[in-house]
């Protein structure tokens, strides 16, 4: 069967892989309105941006970071089993420089997510008033606009606020 095939030119080759385009032709265009977005809310009276996202998950415990101390401290040279795994969330008012940092004990989730602004939201609303919200997220696989729980919990938070 090899010989056939090899006598009519077909022979094993390495694939090509196909690398997914770093970005799309509208990646610039989208951006570029974002920022017109986010320079209107900023300037507009009663318009509260908001930018939220989640950070790498930190391991805690007695590990080694290269660190340097001047008392001296017992660490593991290994991470196996740390004692919590901590994922850092952050609320951030880029027009005041207010920055709110939480930590998820698991996974961010929606929940997670909508519960922390849930929880910030008297303040926030006290403080600044806004009629509007305008909200920065990265489009991660917890605050998709395709997940559902997500967008539940986004209108439960709309219908709470705007009843109040």
């Amino acid at each position: 069967m090899n010989d056939i095939l090899n006598q009519l030119g077909l022979r094993l080759r390495t694939v090509v892989k196909n690398r997914p385009a770093k970005k799309v032709p509208e990646t610039d265009a989208i951006f570029e309105q974002l920022q017109v977005v986010n320079h209107e809310a900023d300037a507009t009276q009663g318009v509260l941006r908001i930018s939220m996202d989640a950070k790498a998950a930190v391991k805690i415990g007695l590990f080694s970071r290269r660190g340097k101390s001047r008392v001296k401290v017992n660490a593991s040279d290994h991470d196996y089993q740390p004692d919590a795994v901590l994922t850092p969330y952050s609320i951030f008012l880029p027009k005041y420089g207010k920055l709110y940092i939480f930590m998820a004990e698991s996974k961010v989730t929606a929940d997670f997510i909508w519960d922390r602004l849930d929880e910030l939201w008297s303040e926030l609303h006290e403080q600044y008033r806004p009629h509007t919200l305008v909200l920065n997220q990265d489009n991660g696989p917890e605050n998709s606009s395709r997940r559902t729980q997500f967008i539940k919990r986004a209108v439960e938070f709309l219908r709470k606020t705007m009843s109040s």
